[in-house]
């Protein structure tokens, strides 16, 4: 791991009287040697811990070729990139402190390497967080902000850390707050870790951030907290090799949530219910600006030619936010599909039905005009049950293609007892169920009276 002049002074506090570089940034290292003289050529990435004894008689023509540690000398035999040492200090013991510096850096590289290395997940960075920055709190999220990994489960020291940690999740009022401090505008964190000084935190500690972004929109963002003591130079670059690699590992690998964006991703949490509690579905809803409880139906669009087209489904899904006049809590793209959370017309007034079967022609001849169907399921009254909706709307779509291909529209209520015997079926065959029965009630002798046929008769009457 290469470090930038910045740490290597900051290790060296207390000796360093000043820093001369010839470049605008500060040079970065990759390790350290002691300069013996009798070198032919230095390298530039290399910092070179110099006597006073062997810079007054060596080539002062090699001094512009690599960096060096030395003491205080006169100014014409300084070389253009050096870090000046008092007299006082002791050069073995800067040696020392140099060394073992670039040895935990490596030692942390090789580290974060091999957490890579094992593919399995996030879990193995977290835990080598939690051994490289011990005094900091960190967090990875999802797109969602929902806490994917967590170097601690409570912060009895801060409680805003300590709620955030404890619900698992980042809440509307955390989101609206960071809003507030300019987190999301400041386009710099996609790049590189940004710290932010405890006066600009809502925490009231030093925050240090970077966020992901993949196919234009953010998926996560990795933060660290320091709770128990301030950021050193050293932090920041090993929390920077730290997120170069998770950037990489998202890369190679896909995001945790198949890279879903924001409101997919808060979608797919309800949809998966991999969180039952109350507070989370509350907080989904409010991020998603939709009702926790009420009337609902859903409604799902698919493509009849399924290419995978994102940006037609965009499309589509702006058209209907827009002019879908059957009332909604709104249309949402989910994976290849675009969800409409109706309001349930089950109890609509006269008035509200007269106009309500015209919105319903309207909104079945934009979904015919490009090229999709729907399914829609039956009413239901608590976003806990919107799960159950999707499912519905799905299988009925699914039911509804392969035994009236023409239509556009799809009613679980018209294919219910379909799906409860395929799903029966799956585990038992129908056959073994009732074809025994209706045999003895054909007794195949073509006769003028059905016992079928009665049977058929009786049962719709």
């Amino acid at each position: 791991m290469k470090l930038s002049a910045d740490v290597i002074t900051e290790a060296l506090s207390g000796y360093v009287l000043d820093a001369n570089f010839s470049c605008e940034e500060p040079p970065e290292f990759s390790g350290v040697r002691v300069f013996t003289g009798r070198e032919k050529r230095l390298e530039k990435d290399i910092l070179y811990v110099c006597s006073s004894k062997l810079l007054y008689g060596s080539n002062r023509g090699m001094f512009d070729e690599g960096c060096f540690v030395i003491k205080s000398c006169p100014f014409d035999y300084q070389p253009a990139n050096a870090i000046i040492l008092s007299e006082s200090c002791d050069l073995y013991d800067v040696s020392n402190r140099l060394i073992e510096l670039f040895e935990t850096a490596n030692f942390y590289e090789r580290k974060i390497k091999e957490a890579s290395g094992l593919r399995k997940g996030y879990e193995p960075f977290i835990e080598l967080a939690r051994q490289m920055l011990p005094h900091c709190v960190i967090v990875l999220t999802d797109s969602a902000y929902t806490l994917v990994g967590s170097t601690t489960n409570s912060v009895p020291e801060n409680a805003y850390l300590n709620a955030i940690v404890e619900r698992g999740f980042y809440n509307k009022t955390d989101l609206d707050l960071m809003a507030e401090k300019g987190y999301f505008s400041d386009e710099r964190k996609y790049r590189m870790p940004i710290l932010y000084g405890a006066d600009h935190t809502i925490s009231g500690v030093p925050f240090l951030v970077r966020s992901y972004r993949l196919f234009g929109s953010t998926t996560s963002f990795m933060g660290c907290y320091f709770v128990y003591s301030p950021p050193k130079k050293l932090d920041v670059a090993l929390f920077r090799c730290l997120t170069d690699e998770i950037g990489e590992y998202m890369s190679a690998n896909g995001m945790y949530d198949g890279s879903l964006p924001t409101k997919q991703r808060m979608i797919d949490d309800i949809i998966t219910g991999r969180r039952r509690d109350t507070e989370f579905f509350y907080d989904r809803c409010a991020k998603l600006h939709i009702p926790f409880e009420g009337e609902f139906r859903i409604g799902v669009l698919q493509l009849i030619n399924d290419n995978g087209s994102t940006v037609k489904l965009a499309q589509i899904a702006n058209q209907l936010s827009t002019f879908c006049y059957v009332q909604n809590y709104g249309a949402f793209q989910y994976v290849s599909s675009i969800i409409i959370l109706f309001r349930d017309w089950h109890n609509y007034d006269v008035k509200e039905m007269s106009t309500f079967s015209e919105n319903w022609q309207a909104l079945e001849r934009t979904i015919v005009a490009n090229k999709a169907y729907m399914g829609v399921s039956l009413g239901f009254s608590t976003m806990q049950q919107f799960a159950t909706a999707y499912r519905q709307a799905l299988n009925c779509a699914s039911l509804g293609r392969e035994q009236k291909p023409g239509k556009c529209v799809y009613y679980y209520s018209e294919y219910y007892i379909f799906d409860m015997l395929r799903k029966y079926n799956e585990s038992i065959p129908l056959q073994s169920v009732y074809t025994s029965y209706l045999d003895e009630l054909d007794d195949g002798k073509g006769g003028s009276f059905s016992n079928l046929e009665l049977l058929y008769v009786y049962l719709i009457s």
